[in-house]
């Protein structure tokens, strides 16, 4: 019969032994899953968003569901003007878009228009108490001097404004004043 001092050394030859036969097949095994997949950011970014766009949260956006044409307008809050640049704070477009891109640039020109809507918000008859139905607008010429931050604007462009960060402005509208702000606060 064996003593104790060689069933110990028997088990810790066949412990060392398997652990290193599991550590090597291990390694070899998923060196060939990575080398045949793409395991790369880009990769799984795609993945997410063909999963969004598959149970229908991406690619419902002013240019319809999975279009490819081109978007020639953004919409958004001024947040400041220089020179002849507009700084405009946008919702992102696609939930997995550039963060980079919730701030645009709108650069204006000689030849862009500017028009001011103007006119009331009056509620249809017969419909609830709360709900604005938006009436008589009227668009006002007016200079980018006028223009203050803080007010929502529809900024059309000649290129896809999609993935731009600055483009040219060709014509810019000025909604009416709301209280209030396009975008929700954080609660603090």
């Amino acid at each position: 019969m064996y003593n104790k001092k060689q069933c110990f050394i028997i088990f810790l030859i066949i412990a060392v032994v398997s652990a290193g036969l599991g550590f090597f097949l291990a390694e070899t095994s998923c060196d060939k899953k990575v080398q045949n997949s793409e395991n790369t950011f880009q990769a799984g970014w795609k993945a997410a968003e063909d999963r969004l766009k598959e149970n229908g949260f991406l690619g419902c956006g002013a240019a319809g569901c999975g279009s490819a044409a081109d978007m020639k307008h953004i919409h958004g809050e001024i947040q400041e003007i220089k020179s002849n640049k507009m700084y405009l704070r946008v919702k992102p477009i696609h939930p997995l878009d550039d963060p980079e891109l919730n701030t645009r640039i709108a650069e204006i020109s000689g030849n862009t228009e500017i028009y001011e809507l103007t006119g009331e918000e009056k509620r249809a008859e017969g419909q609830p108490a709360g709900i604005q139905v938006l009436r008589d607008y009227k668009g006002e010429e007016t200079k980018l001097s006028d223009v203050e931050p803080g007010r929502t604007v529809t900024v059309f462009a000649q290129e896809d404004t999609r993935k731009a960060k600055q483009f040219k402005a060709v014509k810019i509208i000025i909604w009416p004043a709301r209280q209030g702000s396009l975008f929700v606060k954080p609660i603090k």
